[in-house]
């Protein structure tokens, strides 16, 4: 069991890269995205960041995800996770012990659904194939 809980923490990253955000149709130079959680304990967010060609990061929006964050730090190999096509991303939300998953669109983030993470302080997530690994600090185990 603590293989697999190393394992699943090493698999995922504290930051997700995805696809460029826009279509280079639309004008669009940037490289691709970044997102990481803003864990705020009045409303835990997802942060968009659009990459440009030399790096450099620019705050694109904010997204809801419906639950809580803990306002400290996780200590998190991975509190957000995109789905292996790109489509889909994951957002764990510790302070309500639940998870987002929110449509990556070519305009932003759509939260789809909020569902329980079915233990305590998820703190990390990764995804393999059709499988969403959680791992709640709290309840030390892996779910």
């Amino acid at each position: 069991m603590k293989k697999a809980v190393m394992l699943a923490a090493l698999a995922a990253a504290f930051v997700a890269f995805a696809a460029p955000a826009a279509s280079a149709a639309q004008g669009d130079t940037a490289n691709g995205a970044l997102y990481t959680i803003t864990n705020a304990t009045t409303g835990n967010g997802v942060a968009y960041f659009s990459r440009d060609a030399d790096g450099a990061l620019s705050l694109v929006a904010t997204y809801a995800t419906g639950g809580n964050g803990t306002g400290a730090n996780l200590g998190s190999q991975g509190a957000v996770a995109l789905s292996g096509n790109g489509k889909l991303l994951f957002a764990v939300n510790a302070g309500s012990n639940s998870i987002s998953e929110f449509a990556v669109r070519a305009d932003g983030l759509k939260l789809l659904t909020t569902f329980s993470s079915n233990g305590a302080l998820p703190t990390s997530i990764a995804v393999h194939d059709n499988l969403l690994y959680v791992l709640d600090a709290g309840a030390g185990r892996l779910s």
